[in-house]
């Protein structure tokens, strides 16, 4: 069973792993090393939320967000890592919508996508992010992104 919670001090060096061992943030030279660095950086900055996936007792994914990150606005999803053996199971899914969920996800939800990732394109539009712009080569040579939006959505009134 998937259980997520709040990314602590001692899951950092395994969501650091995480990330190191995917392809899309090597494409960016961002090692594990770094990623610990900047996940221990962010556990105590009072502005960001990290968040943890676990199965079966093992870390599969982490999402990194920044409240007001987004033009001083909206909550900026920094990073999203979901263990690359385990893509298809639902576990970015259930991790976006829990972030979606907090209460910084208010003012809507901003997030940066690599123009050359066609899956994790199709997989935000397909939970309702709107492509709302790019940025050119703004990490590094030929490193273009995407932005994606999407506002809140407040719950549905229950019948009756």
């Amino acid at each position: 069973m998937l259980r997520l919670r709040d990314l602590c001090a001692d899951d950092t060096p395994h969501a650091a792993q995480l990330v190191g061992a995917l392809p899309l943030y090597q494409r960016y030279g961002y090692t594990a090393q770094a990623a610990e660095r900047d996940l221990q950086r962010a556990l105590v900055d009072g502005r960001s939320r990290l968040l943890a996936a676990s199965y079966q007792g093992a870390l599969v994914g982490c999402v990194w967000a920044i409240d007001r990150g987004a033009f001083g606005r909206s909550l900026y999803v920094r990073l999203v890592a979901v263990d690359g053996t385990r893509h298809g199971l639902g576990i970015g899914r259930a991790m976006m919508a829990h972030v979606e969920a907090w209460p910084e996800a208010r003012r809507g939800v901003v997030l940066l996508c690599s123009a050359d990732n066609q899956d994790a394109q199709r997989f935000y539009e397909r939970l309702n992010y709107r492509r709302v712009g790019a940025l050119p080569e703004y990490v590094g040579p030929g490193l273009d992104e995407l932005i994606y939006y999407k506002a809140h959505q407040p719950p549905s009134p229950s019948p009756g």
